[in-house]
C-alpha cells in the first residue's frame, strides 16, 4: 500500500515527463501496484476480477509500444514485521465486503462495486495469471525474497 504521505514528500524533487523520454530504457514495475489498480478497476466495472489480466497485459502493451522494457518484479514471502499492517488491512477488506453486501441490498450497484474493490484483495491466482502472461509475452519478471518495492530499489542501485 506503500507510505501515504510519500507522494507530496517528494513533489519539489519530481518532474513530469512523457513515457517516450524513457524510450530504450527498463522500467522495473511493482506488481502489486498494477494488480491492485486493476483490481479496483475492473471491481468498479463488474463487480469482479475478471478483468485483471486484460488490464495488466494491457500496461504492458502501453510500455512495449513505447519502447519500454517492463521488468515485473513480484512480492515474495510475507514479510514478518508488518503482520499487524497485515491483519489492519484483512479487517479493513472484511469491512468494506459488509459495506458491498448491505449497499448491493439496498440497491447501490455502483456503490457496492466499488466497495468490493476496497475489499478485494491480490490472490495467488492472480499473481499467478500475471506471471503466465509474462512467460507468453516474454517480459521479464523477478518475485523479490520479500516486498517488490525494496528489490527494484537493490536493482535500480545495481543498474539492472
Amino acid at each position: 500500500m506503500g507510505i501515504k504521505t510519500l507522494l507530496p514528500f517528494l513533489k519539489d524533487v519530481t518532474e513530469n515527463s512523457y513515457l517516450d523520454s524513457f524510450k530504450g530504457l527498463v522500467a522495473a514495475v511493482d506488481a502489486s501496484c498494477w494488480l491492485h489498480k486493476a483490481i479496483a478497476i475492473s471491481y468498479s466495472q463488474f463487480g469482479d476480477d475478471r478483468r485483471v489480466k486484460e488490464i495488466c497485459n494491457s500496461y504492458l502493451d502501453l510500455l512495449e509500444r513505447n519502447k519500454i522494457r517492463p521488468l515485473v518484479v513480484f512480492d515474495g514471502l510475507p514479510l514478518p514485521g508488518k503482520d499487524r499492517e497485515r491483519d489492519n488491512r484483512a479487517m479493513q477488506r472484511k469491512q468494506q465486503q459488509q459495506k458491498a453486501d448491505q449497499l448491493r441490498r439496498s440497491g447501490k450497484v455502483t456503490e457496492a462495486r466499488n466497495a468490493l474493490a476496497a475489499a478485494a484483495e491480490i490472490n495467488h491466482d492472480l499473481v499467478c495469471g500475471f506471471i503466465q502472461t509474462c512467460r507468453q509475452k516474454s517480459i521479464d519478471y523477478v518475485v523479490a525474497p520479500y516486498e517488490a518495492d525494496a528489490e527494484i530499489a537493490l536493482l535500480y542501485e545495481h543498474a539492472m
